[in-house]
């Protein structure tokens, strides 16, 4: 694998294997110069993976199975393998594509293995056949983890080609000869043979990781409700979210009335008291809409403090 820049000048290239048969067959990039590499390898010997990865080793015996890399092409040496793992079960797995998204790894490919990894919200829990499976990993360390989501799809005769990411959708190209899998309203419903297919899926949703909180500015005993303070500024830099354009915000669940009352406003002018919110029954304030029948005000809104 390597590296170019805009001049065509070589940065960054290594090898990719052990001492049998490797093979490469997707590589996608973050942009930032992380390289997301899938292909097979032969598990007669020992291809080398990462601490805490998601499959450190292969219940495969002497066959192919695939194989996820994540490459810092910034780093050099052995800094620059930050993430190598076995994807696959107990038969022949073979992945063909990648794509990046937010941080994970989209593989999709073709699955021998009955007990390839998927998850408990499949779409596809059954193997038949030989399907195609799709696997979203995000590339930390943290083990079985790792598995954002995995499913098989369609049955035998199919094969998979290419993966694209837009936003929360993923797309995969392939050649299938089954019939029943267009969706209804499709372009073209019926299989004449061997056709050319497309898939269309949508990533599952995560929750955001609350990492921290910005405290506002203090409010001095009897001295006003205040200006307020702006939700965004609670939640600068202190929210990671694996959703690409997911929306930020707050949910009051509670609050401490003891000494006074919490308010918010829309308009920046207009005051509206926050009342009796709880787990069920949340006042939601987030960024992008403004006050309706869901109490979703924009990430503008403004929270103050009104001491009693």
């Amino acid at each position: 694998m390597l590296h170019l820049d805009a001049s065509g000048n070589t940065t960054y290239s290594t090898y990719i294997g052990a001492s049998d048969v490797d093979t490469v067959t997707g590589v996608a990039t973050d942009g930032g110069g992380k390289a997301y590499v899938v292909g097979v390898t032969r598990t007669g010997v020992t291809f080398p993976t990462t601490a805490g990865a998601f499959q450190t080793t292969t219940a495969t015996s002497n066959a192919d199975t695939g194989f996820l890399r994540v490459y810092d092409t910034n780093q050099t040496g052995a800094a620059s393998l930050v993430y190598s793992s076995y994807l696959g079960g107990s038969s022949s797995d073979r992945p063909t594509d990648v794509a990046y998204a937010s941080g994970r790894a989209v593989v999709v490919g073709k699955a021998s293995s009955t007990d390839f990894p998927i998850t408990t919200d499949a779409l596809q829990s059954t193997h038949t056949g030989s399907p195609m499976y799709l696997a979203v990993i995000n590339p930390i360390g943290a083990g079985a983890a790792d598995l954002h989501y995995g499913t098989y799809y369609a049955g035998d005769m199919v094969n998979v080609g290419d993966v694209a990411v837009s936003g929360n959708h993923v797309y995969v190209s392939g050649e299938i000869a089954n019939s029943g899998w267009a969706t209804t309203g499709a372009y073209q419903t019926t299989n004449q043979g061997s056709d050319a297919f497309i898939a269309a899926f949508t990533l599952p949703n995560f929750a955001p990781v609350l990492n921290g909180v910005s405290q506002p500015a203090a409010i001095l005993e009897d001295s006003g409700a205040g200006a307020g303070f702006l939700v965004s500024s609670l939640l600068a830099g202190q929210v990671t979210d694996l959703d690409p354009g997911a929306l930020q915000g707050v949910a009051i669940i509670g609050f401490d009335s003891s000494s006074g009352s919490w308010e918010y406003t829309i308009d920046g002018s207009n005051w509206n008291a926050v009342t009796a919110p709880s787990v069920v029954s949340a006042c939601c304030l987030p960024w992008t809409r403004k006050l309706g029948s869901d109490l979703c005000p924009l990430r503008t809104s403004m929270g103050r403090w009104h001491p009693g």
